[in-house]
C-alpha cells in the first residue's frame, strides 16, 4: 500500500501588540506640611486612590508613591530628573499625580504667572523650596517617554502650556488612523483641578476625596468614554471632568472652581491614551476570551502559523452537478 500524504493547510492568526512598552506613575499626596503650610484632609487619600485605580483598571506596572513625609522636594525631583531619565523607555507612558498645595506667583517684569508646588518640607514663603513648574515642563525633555500626563489636584500653577489644539474626530473603531496616528506621535499633556484664579476644594460630594479627584476618578474608571469604544485619551478625560468639577465644586462649596487642561510647551501632536476592557473591545480583539489588560492596545499586528491537519477521501472521476 502506497503511503498515504497529508496535506496542512496553515492558518493565519493575529497577535496583539501594545502601543506602550511600559506604563510608569508617580502618586504624590501631602497631608501633613512641615513648614508652616496648612494640613490638608484628603490628599493623600486622593493620591492612594488614583494610585490603585491606574494598578488594578489601567494595568500599570510602574506606581510609585510619595504620601506626607515621604514627599520632600529632593525625593520629587530625583524621580523626575534622574530615576525616569534612567529607567523609562521611548515606548513608555507616564502619569504625575500631585496632591496637595501649589501657589502662583505673579512675575514682577512681564504678563502672566510662575507656578509652584509645595513638597512637604518646604518653608512657608520660601520659592526656593518649592517645585516650580518649569522645572517639570523641562524634565518632559529628559525622559525618553512618548507621553506624559501630569494631573495636578492643587491650586492653579501657572504652567507654560499652548492652548488646547482642536479635537479630531473620535475613531469607531480601535483600529482607526485617528488611534495610530496619536498614539504614535509623542504628548506632554497636563490637567490641572482649577485656572489662574481658583481656590481648589479639599472636600466635595465624595466623603474622603476632593471634588477634583471624585470626579477624575470616576473617569478613568470609564466614565470618559462618553462614545463607549473603550479608547480614552486624556482629552477626552479633560472634557469630562472640566464641567463636573465646576458643577460640582459649587454645589458643595458655594464657589466654583474650573480645572485647566492643555499642552506642555514643546508637546508634540499625540495623545496619552488609555483602553478600557469593554464588552465591544472583547469581541474586537479576543473573539469570546477575556479582555486583555488596558494596555494592549492593537495597532499593528503579526501573524503566526498555526497548522491544522486534515483528512482527505478519494473521489471517482465523473461528472458533477452544483450542490451535489
Amino acid at each position: 500500500m502506497a503511503p498515504e500524504r497529508g496535506f496542512r493547510l496553515i492558518q493565519q492568526f493575529v497577535e496583539e501588540q501594545p502601543i506602550y512598552a511600559k506604563s510608569w506613575a508617580i502618586c504624590v499626596g501631602i497631608n501633613e506640611y512641615q513648614g508652616g503650610q496648612g494640613r490638608l484632609a484628603n490628599a493623600v487619600n486622593d493620591a492612594k486612590a488614583v494610585a490603585q485605580l491606574l494598578r488594578d483598571t489601567h494595568c500599570f506596572e510602574e506606581v510609585h508613591t510619595l504620601y506626607d513625609s515621604e514627599a520632600t522636594r529632593s525625593a520629587i525631583t530625583a524621580l523626575l530628573s534622574d530615576e525616569l531619565p534612567a529607567c523609562t523607555g521611548q515606548h513608555d507612558r507616564l502619569i504625575f499625580f500631585f496632591a496637595g498645595h501649589g501657589v502662583t506667583r505673579q512675575r514682577v517684569r512681564g504678563e502672566g504667572y510662575r507656578g509652584y508646588l509645595i513638597p512637604a518640607n518646604a518653608e512657608s514663603g520660601k520659592y526656593a523650596d518649592y517645585i516650580e513648574m518649569g522645572e517639570l515642563a523641562r524634565a518632559c525633555a529628559d525622559i525618553p517617554a512618548k507621553h506624559i500626563f501630569f494631573i495636578l489636584d492643587c491650586c492653579f500653577s501657572g504652567v507654560a502650556a499652548v492652548a488646547a489644539r482642536s479635537e479630531a474626530t473620535p475613531p469607531k473603531v480601535l483600529d482607526d488612523p485617528y488611534l495610530r496616528r496619536i498614539t504614535k506621535k509623542h504628548a506632554w499633556q497636563i490637567l490641572t483641578a482649577g485656572d489662574s484664579d481658583d481656590a481648589v476644594a479639599d472636600s466635595g460630594l465624595r466623603p474622603g476625596h476632593s471634588v477634583f479627584t471624585s470626579v477624575l476618578l470616576d473617569g478613568l474608571a470609564g466614565a470618559a468614554d462618553t462614545n463607549s469604544d473603550g479608547l480614552m485619551t486624556a482629552t477626552d478625560l479633560s472634557a469630562y471632568v472640566k464641567p463636573l468639577v465646576t458643577l460640582q465644586s459649587q454645589v458643595a462649596t458655594g464657589r466654583s472652581q474650573v480645572p485647566f487642561a492643555g499642552y506642555l510647551a514643546g508637546s508634540g501632536q499625540g495623545e496619552f491614551a488609555f483602553l478600557l476592557p469593554t464588552a465591544e473591545l472583547k469581541a474586537k480583539v479576543a473573539g469570546n476570551a477575556p479582555a486583555k489588560p488596558p494596555e494592549n492596545i492593537v495597532l499593528s499586528r503579526r501573524q503566526i502559523a498555526c497548522p491544522i491537519d486534515f483528512d482527505w477521501i478519494t473521489i471517482p472521476a465523473g461528472d458533477f452537478l452544483m450542490g451535489s
